[in-house]
């Protein structure tokens, strides 16, 4: 996970138009990190629940639309890691709910 971003980063980068950033807690960001991005135009995406964070941290506040409608693939247990845990809770829907598993899995068919 990206805990920090380096000093003009992202210089030059006027173009883009969508920024990813799976850390719940915002990046530090180094001097004018992120001074290029149009903030109008670009898309910031955040972790579920994290859009106050980004909006309070210095230069991540300055994204005009920030959408927080995604979670880090392979948390399964919504933290906003993937670690251990998450292997704990998928064992755990396995073994107590056999029909969320198979939703879990992508198995939508019934035994025959």
């Amino acid at each position: 996970m990206v805990n920090s971003i380096g000093q003009e980063a992202f210089s030059d980068c006027t173009a883009m138009t969508k920024l990813v950033s799976h850390a719940v807690t915002p990046p530090v960001c180094g001097s004018q990190a992120l001074d290029d991005i149009n903030k109008w135009t670009c898309v910031l995406y955040v972790p579920k629940d994290a859009t106050a964070a980004y909006q309070a941290a210095y230069q991540w506040k300055d994204f005009f639309f920030i959408n927080d409608g995604f979670t880090v693939p392979g948390d399964a247990n919504g933290d906003g890691v993937v670690n251990v845990t998450d292997i704990v809770s998928v064992v755990n829907i396995i073994l107590s709910d056999p029909v969320a598993a198979r939703e879990l899995l992508g198995d939508d068919e019934e035994d025959e």
